[in-house]
């Protein structure tokens, strides 16, 4: 007899290490989440594996060369709320806010609102078609194309740049998923159930602008071009009209919040770097890929007051401090010099700051610890 219970347990465990792995809105973020992600961009030598059920994939030796904190947010409590009203969750993207809404059938981006990338001027843009994230239930044999743009208007010469007075950028993904794998997955944060998504993904860039007057020496005429090369050049572009193929590999785990992990290959399909979650432990020493040296908040932890340094700011600038569950708890003004800002109010605890500038834009979050 125990033999025989000894064989039906291991029978049993075969078929739960086997069972197909399906992701449901609750096993996305909820306001209040933080993601900590760690970014290896030299990859030790990686298997992809094939495209079926039941795979194992140990990816346990991977370091940190870059990090990011994913903080999921009340969209209310930031500047651009108002342009997009069916946001019920927010999170960062590429430096700037994504506005998303999150239901029983989907993880949808509705726009973004900031500094993308870095960029010299915030944008607040819609996703027209919108984008999304993923579907549920996400499971092997999943499969769906999604188209998504955005088209903004840019008034440059609000900012006081020289070359033309306004810009046109438009950009259209043209997504496919495959949900192809499923099984376990390791990494240094720990073994999860996952579901792989294949994203083949082609963008359409370009560019227009408007000068009121010609400027011969640069190739501007007056009214609306497209961007001349010239000043492609000079701004960083290949050019008026950009195409780029990638192709991306993200692993969506139970209870997970995000991506477990997010490989990205070359046009040979070889991994070259990869987005996983990470222990907060071990990113303390890395600088987060998006924050912004000019600012300093010291001491931290902090108790009491707090003191704030924003360095060449132009106009003023705004902290905000998030408590753990997305709430806004505290707005103060900055200026350029440091600033001493009262937290006596706040509990001890963990909190998320931000600080923008007068446009909106955000220029550096991070995390404030509030000592007893």
């Amino acid at each position: 007899m125990k033999k025989f219970l000894l064989s039906v347990g291991a029978l049993l465990a075969a078929f739960a290490t086997n069972a197909q792995v399906v992701i449901t809105q609750a096993d996305f973020a909820v306001v209040g989440d933080v993601v900590n992600i760690g970014r290896d961009t030299v990859l030790p030598t990686l298997n992809l594996g094939a495209a079926a059920a039941g795979q194992t994939w140990v990816f346990s030796d991977l370091t940190v060369d870059e990090v990011e904190t994913l903080n999921f947010i009340d969209p209310a409590t930031l500047p651009d709320a108002a342009a997009f009203p069916s946001a019920n969750i927010s999170f960062p993207q590429l430096g700037a806010d994504a506005y998303v809404n999150k239901t029983a059938n989907a993880v949808t981006i509705l726009g973004i609102a900031g500094n993308l990338q870095g960029a010299p001027f915030p944008i607040v843009a819609d996703f027209n078609p919108t984008q999304d994230i993923v579907r549920f239930p996400a499971q092997i044999g999943l499969t769906y194309s999604d188209t998504s743009q955005i088209d903004e208007s840019i008034d440059i010469a609000a900012f006081g740049q020289g070359f033309v007075d306004s810009a046109r950028v438009k950009r259209t993904f043209y997504t496919t998923h495959n949900f192809d794998a499923d099984g376990s997955l390791t990494i240094p944060l720990g073994t999860y159930q996952v579901v792989r998504d294949k994203v083949d993904e082609t963008t359409v860039d370009s560019v227009w602008v408007y000068a009121a007057n010609a400027n011969i020496a640069f190739g501007i005429q007056q009214g609306w071009q497209l961007l001349p090369a010239i000043v492609a050049g000079f701004v960083g572009l290949d050019g008026a009209v950009t195409v780029s193929t990638t192709r991306n590999y993200r692993f969506f785990g139970t209870n997970a919040k995000y991506y477990v992990a997010d490989i990205s290959t070359d046009a040979n399909n070889n991994p070259v770097s990869m987005r996983y979650q990470a222990d907060p432990a071990t990113l303390g020493t890395k600088e987060d890929v998006y924050s912004n040296q000019n600012v300093q908040l010291f001491p931290n932890p902090a108790s009491g007051l707090v003191n704030v340094f924003v360095k060449d700011l132009k106009g003023e600038a705004n902290l905000t401090i998030f408590d753990a569950t997305g709430r806004n708890v505290s707005a103060n003004m900055l200026t350029a010099n440091q600033n001493t800002i009262s937290i006596s109010g706040l509990t001890a605890g963990m909190y998320i700051y931000r600080v923008a500038n007068e446009q909106g834009a955000v220029i550096k979050t991070g995390k404030l610890m509030i000592a007893e």
